[in-house]
């Protein structure tokens, strides 16, 4: 058997910040009886050195120590894990998406870059998470195998191809053993019409988003007696609301939607949720099914729920 078919790909740097991703993804192939596939990618030009010439061997030197270091650690927190490591060279990105292709799940750590170095590296994190073929989860480096919350959140923004994204929260949800949370967060764009709207039609917004969730889920509810599900509609920033609830949970759920015209893109309020959410935050592949116009619509009416 292939380990690359039935493995659980982790992405590590060396540095701290891929320390969660490690444990998060040594963590659910234990659990899922998956191998874990560790991988790192050397840079493909020669660090700068200040005082000796940094050369080819050390370059191959170092990863494969970071590999080594990593491999050591997800087996001390799981003894008998089976566990490859794959070094690569190049670009991060694209040696990471190589890596994961036929995995059933792709770790990354929490974008941490800033400034100059963001400019120069780019954002490995989005990029990733916008391109892959494999539901993608981005850890926090802090994050440690505790006790669990027992909820799973999902943001729903409409219920366009709500079939594919609802079987998929469900099936994360029974495996987990937790309850299902549905979020749905309202507003408008424009300041004063939000603040009239919301004093004036508050209950009327939160009336709908709870009939509209409610119709989203009624058919899966028979289909997982076992999956308790909670509804929230809240007002306010969409990515503030699921930031707020993933800090009560075990997981963030977001879709990756299909954009015809900007292939590779994650929209706004994913790449909010990735920059300040405190738990891990799953990202489910887009749909074959394209974006169309009038679904940009139901965007600009206030339901930017993604």
């Amino acid at each position: 058997m292939s380990t690359k078919k039935t493995a659980v790909v982790v992405a590590v740097d060396g540095t701290g910040r891929s320390a969660g991703a490690l444990k998060y993804a040594a963590h659910h192939a234990w659990t899922s009886d998956s191998h874990l596939r560790i991988v790192h990618v050397s840079p493909d030009y020669l660090p700068l050195a200040s005082y000796l010439p940094y050369l080819p061997r050390d370059v191959e030197s170092e990863g494969r120590a970071i590999l080594r270091d990593a491999q050591e650690r997800a087996l001390v927190l799981h003894p008998g894990l089976r566990v490859v490591t794959d070094l690569l060279k190049g670009s991060r990105t694209d040696g990471v998406l190589r890596s994961a292709t036929g995995a059933t799940l792709l770790v990354v750590g929490h974008e941490t870059r800033v400034g100059a170095e963001r400019l120069l590296t780019g954002a490995t994190t989005a990029k990733i998470a916008a391109r892959a073929q494999c539901p993608v989860v981005v850890v926090p480096a802090a994050w440690e195998p505790g006790p669990a919350t027992g909820r799973v959140v999902l943001g729903i923004k409409s219920p366009s191809h709500a079939d594919e994204l609802m079987t998929e929260a469900f099936e994360i949800a029974a495996a987990r053993g937790a309850a299902l949370v549905l979020l749905h967060a309202w507003g408008l764009p424009d300041p004063y019409a939000d603040a009239i709207e919301q004093r004036t039609h508050a209950d009327q917004w939160i009336e709908e988003g709870e009939q509209m969730l409610d119709r989203i889920v009624e058919e899966w509810r028979e289909g997982y007696p076992e999956v308790p599900v909670e509804t929230r509609v809240s007002h306010g920033s969409p990515a503030d609301a699921l930031v707020a609830a993933g800090d009560e949970a075990d997981l963030v759920l977001l879709v990756r939607r299909a954009h015809d015209l900007m292939p590779g893109h994650l929209g706004g309020v994913t790449r909010r949720v990735l920059q300040l959410s405190r738990c891990p935050v799953e990202i489910l592949p887009a749909s074959s099914i394209p974006v169309v116009i009038p679904d940009l619509v139901i965007e600009r009416s206030g339901r930017l729920l993604k």
